[in-house]
């Protein structure tokens, strides 16, 4: 390897042609694709060379390693979130042991909400592709708690606004194993434990609440529990994640798919006891030169108890059923908005707007390219979120959009009809998902 500034352990982890074996070209390109994927590496270079009157092939490899930091600044807007903006650093290498950094913060306007994200990888084992990591994860948002129906456009009382602050540490083994060839990305399989601290004040720095709100408490005391939280998770889980993609703009083409299982007891020190299993699927397919079709599927089941209530005060003729999951906000499943059920608010769909145990989404969209990077869309999603799978009531959106393949990224404009409710939404986002 030269001189290639990492400990000899990491090369020889990295190394997947063996002494005094026999191989194929093919062999060659995965090797080279190893190391490129480290991310140590800005050239890659393997040369064969046979050794004279023998059967033996000397191989050179010839890396330069690339310089170790990357920084990032990305911005985007939706109708969905507001202006937003993310700042990335990762550090491609912290030592000569190939542990790296990746660190990012976020903020966007909706909910003002701030985040910051960071990962640590440390190299493990004497394969590529192996690797012990711990996650950290922070954020704040101005949210409320709703008391909603989803079959009303107006909300049945008046919702208690508040702060959440969410810490996640998240620790655990990551393994990548290349089971296809490209242009499929390994499979990523995750073990983990992660630590959760949630809070949400109804009522920050003594802030007086009026007499609507004094009087829903005060008939319904159970709910003060909700208002004002602290609570503590201990959950472990497992996943798996799988991506095929090549190409770009209108002509990227793959697939994206992922599945999870969580799962927490109270004996751990955990606030309540859940068991979580999710599944997401996304598939792009272009057919001929102008034509693309995308599928897209979600499914999460949650067994996490619930609690009921119905919320009324006293002389007034307003009612609410409501009920509420005990899982923790990050855990609970939303949809609607821009990127899930089009036609509807952003996360609004779900019990009571709270969030919910349980998640059922699909959607198929078919794009045609007019001209260059321009193209219009046709699209049906339904799906909603809910705590009672013999109680769905799946909500449907149709219609369509431009599409703009941009250098700043995608920007995309969508009208959609929402099929169960009354009027038409507008959807507009450009960039991808930062948050």
């Amino acid at each position: 390897f030269g001189e290639a500034g990492f400990n000899e352990d990491l090369m020889q982890a990295l190394t997947t042609l063996e002494s005094e074996q026999p191989y194929l070209s093919g062999d060659i390109d995965r090797q080279r694709e190893v190391l490129v994927r480290t991310g140590y590496f800005q050239s890659v270079v393997i040369q064969q060379r046979r050794v004279a009157e023998t059967d033996t092939v000397e191989i050179d490899y010839q890396v330069e390693r690339r310089p170790p930091n990357t920084y990032r600044v990305l911005a985007g807007f939706g109708t969905d979130t507001g202006a937003r903006i993310q700042l990335g650093w990762t550090r491609h290498y912290l030592s000569d042991r190939g542990d790296r950094l990746d660190t990012r913060f976020g903020a966007q306007q909706t909910n003002s909400e701030f985040v910051l994200r960071s990962n640590y990888q440390h190299p493990f084992g004497g394969e590529p592709g192996n690797f012990l990591f711990a996650d950290l994860l922070l954020r704040r948002e101005n949210d409320r708690f709703r008391f909603e129906d989803e079959n009303r456009i107006e909300p049945v009382f008046e919702a208690f606004p508040g702060n959440r602050e969410q810490a996640q540490i998240t620790v655990g083994r990551l393994r990548e194993r290349m089971l296809f060839e490209r242009p499929f990305e390994p499979l990523r399989e995750r073990l983990f434990l992660t630590f959760l601290n949630e809070r949400f004040d109804a009522f920050p720095d003594g802030s007086s609440i009026n007499l609507e709100q004094a009087a829903v408490l005060a008939n319904n005391p159970g709910l003060a529990r909700f208002l004002d939280t602290d609570t503590n998770t201990v959950a472990a889980g497992a996943e798996l994640q799988l991506v095929r993609l090549e190409g770009d703009r209108f002509d990227t083409r793959g697939l994206y798919a992922q599945l999870r299982v969580l799962g927490s007891v109270e004996a751990l020190g955990s606030a309540t006891s859940f068991l979580q299993g999710y599944a997401e699927g996304r598939w792009h397919w272009r057919f001929g030169t102008n034509q693309k079709l995308m599928l897209r599927g979600q499914l999460g089941y949650t067994e996490a108890n619930t609690e009921r209530f119905t919320v009324s005060i006293p002389g007034d003729p307003r009612e609410l059923n409501l009920e509420i999951t005990e899982l923790p906000e990050l855990f609970r499943f939303k949809t609607g908005g821009d990127r899930t059920v089009r036609g509807y608010g952003f996360e609004e769909l779900s019990t009571n707007r709270n969030g919910a145990n349980h998640i059922l989404v699909g959607s198929v969209e078919y794009e045609y390219r007019v001209f260059g990077d321009f193209s219009v869309a046709a699209f049906y999603d339904v799906g909603n979120a809910f705590n009672d799978f013999a109680n769905v009531k799946l909500k449907r959106g149709v219609g369509g959009g431009l599409r703009w393949y941009s250098i700043i990224g995608p920007v995309q404009l969508d009208l959609a009809k929402p099929l169960d409710d009354d009027g038409i939404r507008i959807h507009f986002t450009i960039g991808t998902k930062l948050l």
